[in-house]
């Protein structure tokens, strides 16, 4: 490890819900920020909302299909999908049609849940904590993740006054490409785990262990 640090806060960047699993598995004093639970699926887009968190809140969402318990809901500018609280059972009639106070209700519990977070986050940055940001890599040839994770790097560098670290956690067999690339930055760490967890089911596959072993490095307050 470069520094002997103890964190005030570990914090997800997602890109997906695996990440907050498995802090919560370390840290049982888990503290949620906006991006804890939001599913990523533009990565370009994170790059925005770090600079301006409240572009989540003041997006158009529209329900998402996926066989989750509770309903989900996708943004329309970041594309980011979101949990509500609200079951899937409970949105709809008899006849299977929307009931619209409840889809009314569903949403404006969602922006103001976000809205919390949002200046909740925004005060995070703007303060002297010590923060370890926590990301997972993503091992898709059609993204550019190397330059995806620089330019997160350079924008918590601009928000954060350089009170953080940012930590990738790669999988093995892609560790090498990130560790040459980014080895030798001091606000940076690389780890390696055998295999994320499935997006069907982010909190109980994948390399729990290994993740477990990753965080025992890292100290928090």
């Amino acid at each position: 490890m470069k520094e002997n640090i103890i964190f005030d806060e570990i914090v997800s960047l997602g890109w997906n819900c695996e990440v907050s699993f498995r802090i919560k598995d370390s840290y049982p004093d888990f503290n949620p920020y906006i991006f804890s639970w939001i599913f990523v699926s533009k990565n370009e887009n994170l790059v925005y909302a770090l600079k301006d968190t409240e572009l989540i809140v003041n997006d158009k969402y529209s329900i998402h299909k996926t066989n989750s318990k509770n309903v989900m809901v996708k943004g329309e500018n970041l594309g980011f999908v979101l949990h509500t609280k609200t079951n899937r059972i409970d949105l709809y009639d008899e006849n299977g049609i929307i009931i619209d106070k409840k889809y009314n209700d569903m949403i404006d519990e969602l922006k103001n849940r976000f809205h919390h977070l949002s200046r909740k986050t925004e005060i995070l940055f703007d303060s002297d904590k010590q923060i370890l940001f926590v990301m997972k890599a993503r091992h898709d040839p059609s993204w550019d993740d190397i330059s995806y994770i620089e330019k997160i790097y350079n924008t918590l560098l601009e928000r954060c006054n350089k009170n953080f670290r940012l930590l990738i956690v790669t999988e093995e067999d892609h560790y090498k490409e990130y560790i040459e690339k980014f080895r030798d930055d001091i606000y940076m760490y690389i780890r390696k785990v055998k295999q994320f967890a499935t997006i069907s089911n982010a909190s109980s596959t994948g390399d729990i262990e290994g993740w477990k072993n990753v965080f025992l490095e890292f100290k928090k307050r």
